[in-house]
């Protein structure tokens, strides 16, 4: 037997010792990556900015025919933000500071802040907030909404039945008319069904059309009202996570959305009936529920006051603005490169392309941008003390509304809510409104218009049941096999399609449905790759609006 040599017997196991060890590491996940060490600037400790995440409820709200039972968290939400509003805002007598709230997040499983924003108050309207509430799941979300000025008693209704909207019959009557869905109303002793209708559009109000907001004690119906479009609605912030809960956070919100490019990132939550914006263009996003807005307007699910009306803008111009967001859209689903980040740390360590507008940016760089479609203007010390006192009576009465509802269920008993019976009024306190021009219009061409004649209820139509709500898988928190969509069924004369099948390149959204495919002709040739159509990179300006259809496409990478 031959001897092996001392340093052959050092090198044979210290060799199998590394390529051991190469294994492991390569059978292992990569280490996280360390904790980053220098905060942003003008961030407190333990507060990280997010650019995607869930849209303010204040700002907007599609409507959802079924409305459905608020989300679950499965722990209560954190103490509030103690929100400091930007010495900077939008110009105008109307504009007041709304604030944020806790929002959560299925997929991260954590409460996200949503932070307060600047908004251009609806005439006649004023904001009653949300609210979390404790069940026997966890902690339920209530949204808010918009209170006609004025209201004193707030009615809760028994669920509404399944909505019989199957969208418009046709072509509008006219270039100037916008599509209005149908809402059961309650009447007497029932619900009647009122039709959808063509209306008279105006290019600065958006109306959004009566719906059905839940809560633990019921449906509470918000009556149909004018609102301001996209372009001057407000101005939005980035929402953040909190890692350091245990202590009250001081915050002011810094990064500002520029609505410009919001809806070439927006999309509807439909299990919260929410808009979120940002990366959300996975394929695993949409067996969740997250739908890009383009495709949820007019679908079986819901109606979008705020796309059905930019839209209608938009063509009235004969500008195809739906075939770029479709074509954006499409780039950043199937080249995850081009996603914008989710941190906004990752742009300010400059790992990411910032060659494209960006669509979360610092408000000290909103202050030059050509671009955003609000004027901005300095607010001085008091306003900014008047706004963060209007803030805190906006919260109390988030607590009043919590407290009242519940000690009215409990008077009720349990399961009142799901129930046929009567309406349920409950008193409500006085509304916090601004007190320093709230329900004064503005003047010139952007006078409100009258309200919109609506049909008479339609008592022939009957009750149908509400559809079962099939749960939806969270999708990965990294994503790393998108799956194919089932490919699209044609549509069945009334009945609308399902935002998958918009989201088909061969959906016609007139005729609303998918077009059946031309049988093969023998013998068969090779597919040809037909380009898509080229939208040029800058249009026309609307009301002196820059049109966000100047966003190039996402560069490859």
């Amino acid at each position: 037997m031959t001897a092996i040599p001392m340093r052959s017997a050092l090198v044979v196991p210290l060799a199998a010792l590394f390529i051991g060890s190469a294994l492991l590491s390569a059978q292992q996940p990569p280490p996280p990556p360390a904790p980053d060490s220098a905060p942003v600037p003008g961030v407190p400790p333990g507060v990280e900015e997010l650019t995607r995440g869930p849209v303010h409820e204040a700002f907007g709200r599609p409507v959802v025919y079924d409305p459905q039972p608020g989300p679950v968290a499965p722990k209560d939400p954190p103490p509030p933000v103690e929100e400091v509003p930007p010495d900077e805002g939008p110009a105008g007598n109307n504009v007041v500071w709304i604030p944020g709230y806790w929002g959560w997040d299925d997929e991260q499983r954590q409460f996200v802040w949503v932070s307060g924003f600047w908004r251009q108050l609806p005439p006649d309207r004023v904001w009653v907030p949300g609210y979390w509430s404790q069940t026997d799941q966890g902690t339920q979300w209530a949204s808010g909404y918009w209170a006609q000025v004025g209201t004193t008693d707030a009615q809760y209704f028994p669920e509404p039945p399944a909505s019989l909207e199957t969208g418009p019959p046709g072509d509008a009557p006219s270039a100037d008319d916008i599509w209005v869905p149908g809402i059961w109303l309650w009447q007497a002793n029932g619900y009647v069904w009122q039709p959808g209708f063509w209306t008279t559009g105006y290019p600065d109000w958006v109306w959004t059309p009566a719906s059905y907001s839940w809560s633990p004690l019921g449906y509470v119906f918000i009556s149909g009202f004018w609102d301001c479009p996209l372009w001057r609605r407000g101005l939005l912030f980035a929402p953040v996570t909190v890692t350091v809960v245990q202590q009250k956070v001081t915050y002011s919100p810094r990064l500002a959305l520029n609505t410009a490019y919001l809806p070439y990132a927006l999309f509807v939550h439909l299990r919260s009936g929410s808009y979120y914006f940002g990366d959300y263009y996975a394929r695993d996003y949409l067996q969740a529920g997250y739908f890009p807005w383009f495709s949820f307007h007019t679908s079986r699910f819901g109606y979008d006051p705020l796309f059905a009306h930019t839209d209608w803008v938009y063509a009235r111009q004969h500008i195809d603005w739906e075939a770029r967001l479709r074509q954006v859209y499409y780039a950043r689903r199937d080249e995850p490169a081009t996603r914008p980040a989710r941190l906004y740390r990752d742009y300010v360590r400059g790992t990411v392309d910032r060659g494209d507008p960006a669509l979360v940016r610092p408000l000290a760089e909103l202050r030059t941008a050509k671009d955003l479609p609000v004027k901005l203007e300095r607010i001085d010390a008091a306003r900014v003390a008047a706004m963060a006192e209007h803030a805190r009576a906006t919260r109390t009465l988030a607590t009043l509304r919590a407290k009242w509802e519940q000690e009215r269920l409990k008077e009720l008993g349990p399961g009142v809510a799901a129930v046929a019976r009567p309406p349920v009024k409950v008193r409500l306190p006085d509304l916090p409104r601004f007190t320093r021009s709230t329900n004064v219009p503005p003047l010139g061409p952007r006078v409100v218009p009258e309200r919109p004649v609506h049909p008479l209820p339609d008592l022939t139509r009957k009750p149908e049941p509400r559809p079962a709500v099939t749960a939806v898988r969270p999708p990965l928190i990294n994503p790393k096999i998108e799956t194919r969509p089932p490919q699209p069924i044609p549509k069945l004369p009334g009945m609308l399609p399902h935002p998958e099948d918009i989201l088909h390149p061969g959906f016609d959204r007139r005729a609303a449905h998918i077009p059946r495919p031309a049988p093969p002709i023998a013998p068969a040739v090779p597919p040809v790759r037909v380009a898509p159509p080229v939208v040029p990179h800058v249009l026309p300006p609307i009301n002196g609006t820059p049109h966000p259809g100047h966003v190039p496409l996402p560069k490859r990478k």
